[in-house]
């Protein structure tokens, strides 16, 4: 990503805009594998965590959902009103 912005002469402010922007989509890449980790211990029998490990691990990927869920759908929102406003004017 940081060499596409380099190379198309985005200029700084806007480069540490998108990167802030792309925190969210790390923390939810994260906690994936964090998932799948936990997941795959607990399948093998290498580790017995509590049920509030469980509920908390549950929990939290379901957070994650839902997050990515509405920051999608209010990006797509804001992407299509100025092609409304646009299709809108005579």
């Amino acid at each position: 990503m940081s060499y596409v912005l380099g190379a198309t002469g985005v200029r700084f402010p806007t480069f540490l805009i998108v990167t802030v922007g792309l925190i969210p989509c790390l923390f939810v890449e994260v906690y994936f594998g964090y998932m799948a980790r936990h997941i795959t211990s607990t399948a093998a029998n290498v580790t017995t965590p509590s049920t509030l490990h469980h509920a908390l691990t549950i929990g939290g990927f379901l957070l994650c959902v839902v997050l990515m869920i509405s920051i999608g759908r209010r990006a797509q929102r804001t992407l299509e009103e100025p092609e409304a406003e646009t299709s809108a004017d005579p």
